[in-house]
């Protein structure tokens, strides 16, 4: 049976215009801290190039310009996003490069996190512009990993991955008459698995899996409050299997649109009911 529970089990968000990935954290990851597991320099660089050079132009038909912060030398583990007039602010730092956990790909999923919040619509922060911590995730999977991975040869690089058959399976079944999208798909979950562990340290809980699910229901939509990391990592899966094209836009006022949406009668690649509340749900 479905719990329906408040948002206790979230952390709450203090909104003064910068969204940041995740909660502040006394994790520090600083140059010296570098290891044969991290992300280097200059996969740091070349992750921010290559979705700087999709999103750019499409941040310039906005009538913006995409500013990021590359602040490598910087032990901070976070990520954070806000506007300054028309400028669209991106601030990365190198201490989430650094983490043990980290992957070059769970390190793009957090750069299309903060570009969620710049264009990913509906849910945003309440009297603002930009997207909610939980639309943000959900772009994040659904349209810019998609996007930024697309030319990539994405079904060889998921063979040096050890991908769950049932992950693998689920986005095969999602993306049935196109392998690439169904290796992207695979691709992005492994990266949530990888956030999931830096999540749960910067929170000291128990640490989510793509194996798993958080099967809490809202009473209402959070858009002012992070969700729970399992529901995060549900968030970034349900995105990457939703089948709606990479290139539809969401809405800045509608959720549905650009969506898998509940609302249309769709149950698959929706955002998970553990922060997101349908309009047509009671």
């Amino acid at each position: 049976m479905l719990l329906s529970v408040s948002v206790s089990s979230a952390f709450a968000h203090s909104h003064q215009g910068s969204e940041s990935f995740m909660p502040e954290n006394t994790m520090s990851y600083p140059v010296s801290a570098f290891s044969v597991q991290s992300v280097r320099e200059t996969e740091f660089n070349s992750v921010i190039d290559r979705a700087v050079s999709y999103y750019s132009p499409l941040i310039q038909a906005r009538g913006g310009n995409l500013v990021i912060e590359r602040l490598w030398s910087n032990p901070k583990v976070n990520a954070s996003a806000h506007r300054e007039g028309n400028d669209y602010i991106v601030t990365m730092y190198g201490g989430m490069a650094r983490h043990p956990e980290a992957t070059a790909d769970s390190f793009a999923l957090v750069l299309c996190h903060e570009f969620g919040h710049h264009l990913g619509g509906a849910p945003t922060y309440s009297g603002d512009v930009m997207a909610s911590e939980g639309q943000a995730d959900y772009f994040a999977s659904s349209k810019c990993m998609r996007r930024v991975l697309q030319d990539e040869n994405n079904t060889s690089y998921i063979a040096n991955l050890n991908v769950p058959s049932s992950v693998a399976t689920r986005c095969q079944r999602s993306f049935p008459r196109d392998a690439n999208e169904a290796a992207i798909c695979q691709r992005t979950a492994m990266a949530a698995e990888a956030l999931g562990k830096i999540l749960a340290e910067g929170g000291q809980g128990s640490i989510p899996s793509i194996l798993a699910s958080d099967r809490s229901v809202v009473s209402y939509t959070l858009t002012e409050e992070y969700p729970g990391d399992q529901c995060r990592v549900d968030t970034y899966q349900n995105g990457a299997n939703c089948r709606v094209d990479y290139t539809q836009d969401f809405d800045p006022r509608d959720p549905t649109v650009g969506a898998c949406a509940q609302e249309r009668g769709q149950y698959y690649g929706v955002r998970p009911l553990c922060w997101y509340k349908p309009r047509n749900r009671g």
